[in-house]
């Protein structure tokens, strides 16, 4: 059985929407995310939050992708794990090894060892971050239904200006 997956980016990083169960019979994630690393992907969020069934396959399949992606130099995280599915992850303390993250902001910034902006779009988001990263506190700006693409655009490309370390 082959699960369909939605994908898309912010920033550098692929967001992967999956669906309904993920489970031993289950290898359309772990090839789906070799072929992001194939074309030079490296940062990965999984969303859980429509994930209902998840068997000790499934977990497996978590942990193989956890491993291919930290082999090539990257790193995945987990966003919005269903109660039972945290529980899972929980039992067999797979929670100290994924970052788990209730909002998609988080999960998206988490990870950047290079100076980063502390204004920059997510998604569809201006995004002020204060602190360093990982620990760093995030404040939503704007989005672009409210400032307009272009005005988000114009500040991340100003700030970039003034802050070479940016990128």
């Amino acid at each position: 059985m082959t699960i369909e997956m939605k994908s898309r980016k912010a920033s550098d990083v692929v967001i992967l929407d999956l669906p309904g169960r993920l489970s031993a019979f289950e290898r359309t994630l772990w090839l789906r995310i070799n072929e992001f690393i194939n074309n030079g992907e490296r940062h990965f969020v999984l969303n859980l939050s429509d994930i209902d069934y998840l068997d000790a396959g499934g977990l497996g399949q978590l942990v193989s992708v956890w491993t291919l992606v930290r082999s090539s130099g990257g790193w995945v995280t987990l966003l919005h794990p269903r109660k039972r599915v945290r529980s899972l992850l929980e039992l067999t303390k797979l929670d100290t090894i994924f970052e788990i993250f209730d909002q998609e902001i988080q999960a998206v910034s988490r990870g950047h060892t290079k100076p980063m902006c502390p204004l920059r779009a997510v998604g569809s988001n201006c995004i002020l971050q204060t602190g360093n990263a990982p620990r760093s506190r995030l404040v939503q700006v704007g989005s672009h239904q409210q400032t307009g693409k272009s005005t988000c655009e114009a500040a991340l490309k100003q700030f970039r200006k003034a802050n070479q370390s940016c990128r």
